[in-house]
Formats: C-alpha cells, structure tokens, sequence
C-alpha cells in the first residue's frame, strides 16, 4: 500500500477508531519521505489533539519532523495558544525574516487549528478570539489560498458542533453564528459553488438552532436557488428543499414548508437518487414534517 493509500485509509477510520489510526499515523511519522510530511503531519495533529487530546504526545511527535517546516511551527504554535488559553503564541508561527514564505498565511493556518481544537474541547472563549481573528484574513489571503480552505473547513466544523450542543451559552451562540457566517465568507473565497451552496444549507441550520428564523428562510432560499443555478444533483437538491421546508415551517410559511417538503420528498422517491442517502434523508424529512403538525 502507497503511503497517498495509507493516508486515505486513515482517515476514512479515524472517526471511530482514532487510538488504532493514531498509532498508524505515528508509524508512518517515522519513515516517510521528507516531501509527504506535511500531509501525515496534518492528519497526526488533527487526531491526535482533536480526538485524543494527546496535546503532550503530538508535541514529542513533532520532534520526529524537520523543525523548520511551516506545519510543524504552525502546529507547535496553535498548541501553544490552546495551552495558554491566549492567541499570542500565533505571532511568532512565521519564524525568522529569512525563513518566511507565507507569513499571513502561516497564521491563518494555525489560527485555522485553534478554531478546530478549541471548538472540539468547547474553549468557548479561544474559540471566539479565534473566530474574531479569522475575519481578518478573509480579505487578507488571496482567492484559493490553501490557508483559506483550511478556515473554511474549520468554522464549518465549529458550527456544526455547536448547533448540536444543547447546553450552549451565550457565547457559544455567537460563536455558531460568526462560525457559520465566516464559513460561508472562506468558501467563496476558497471553494466553488458547490461549497457555497452547502454553506448556505450551514447558515441556515445555525440560524433554526439560534430561532433566527427569517434569516434561516433566506439562507435556505439561497442554497435552493444555487443548487438550481448551477444544475446540481438530487442529492444536493433534496437536502436543499429539506432545509428550506424546516426554515419555512419554523418561520410560519406553511405553504412553502408542504411545498418544499413535496419537492424533497419527490426527489428521494425517484429510481436515480443516490440509494446511500435515501435512509438520511427520508428520516430528515419525516422530522422536518413533524413540525407542520
């Protein structure tokens, strides 16, 4: 098996068996080839502290890996910040004037791993420093910068934690509303339409989790009418309808939600939609007409 093979494996299972991927991660740590780095680095990091909280290990492993390498100071420096509970250690991510390539860069992609860390361990405060950070670079790094991708991927994640937390505090409820506006703010930057859509589909859902409903309505509305614009598939057609029906029933517009839940329903029920998702999304939709009762 290639190492690209590994890799891919490892994170096909890490979500539920981060200890075993780990301890492969690690093996391979030790004998890659300097060139894919970055790539077993990124995956040791992300499970290691996002899953494990094995913050003291994935340090010892770092040492493993040229010091020098951008993900291995952007990785030292975003632990750093998650031990100080402060985002002064992502001043010092871009190291010396003479080793710079990327300096903003460099420090969107830590930041871009403390928003990961801190909203797995609901480091509400971190979480938004770090967000209020964010804003800065969505402007600030060109269009397509991996560094933007990352942010995006990130904030996306953040707010789909909170939105499934049910104990959250008031921050906790800006940091979903800023996570998911900013996710929406990197994809445009970093992804294409695809992405958009389904960031809109995540603002939607933040702002049904907030009862911000007229925004939820218009958010849904927006991913509906990209999916169309740009000839999408069922799939991401029915999950479309489906917001559009829960943001609608919630804000009142019954006739809109039935009308929406009809579309989604019909799409589930034609012979060409993908047969992996008809299980989610037929229980998706059966929830979501719960509400129009």
């Amino acid at each position: 098996m290639t190492l690209q093979q590994e890799l891919a494996a490892a994170w096909r299972d890490h979500g539920t068996e981060p200890e075993a991927v780990y301890d492969r991660v690690c093996a391979l740590a030790a004998s890659c080839p300097p060139g894919e780095s970055s790539a077993v680095l990124q995956l040791l990091v992300h499970v290691g502290t996002e899953h494990l909280g094995r913050d003291a290990d994935v340090l010892t492993q770092l040492d493993r890996f040229d010091a020098t390498l951008p993900s291995v100071r952007r990785a030292r420096a975003a632990l750093a910040a998650v031990a100080t509970g402060s985002l002064a250690p992502l001043g010092e991510v871009a190291g010396p004037e003479s080793e710079r390539q990327d300096g903003p860069g460099d420090e969107a992609a830590a930041l871009a791993l403390v928003v990961a860390i801190a909203g797995a361990r609901r480091m509400s405060d971190l979480a938004n420093d770090a967000l209020t950070r964010a804003g800065a670079f969505v402007f600030k790094l060109p269009a397509g910068h991996p560094a933007s991708r990352a942010l995006a991927m990130a904030t996306n994640n953040l707010a789909v934690a909170l939105e499934e937390t049910t104990d959250r505090t008031s921050r906790d409820d800006d940091n979903l509303r800023t996570a998911a506006t900013l996710a929406r703010s990197f994809w445009e930057r970093a992804g294409g339409w695809l992405e958009v859509e389904r960031a809109e589909y995540r603002l939607a859902k933040a702002h049904l989790a907030l009862g911000e409903v007229s925004a939820a309505v218009t958010h849904a509305e927006t991913c509906l009418a990209i999916c169309r614009g740009n000839g999408s598939g069922p799939d991401e057609l029915a999950y479309a309808w489906e917001v559009l029906a829960e943001s609608c029933f919630a804000a009142g517009a019954s006739r809109r939600g039935k009308e929406a839940l009809s579309w989604g329903r019909a799409l589930v029920a034609a012979p060409d939609f993908p047969a992996g998702l008809v299980v989610d999304l037929t229980v998706a939709l059966d929830r979501v007409a719960a509400r129009d009762r």
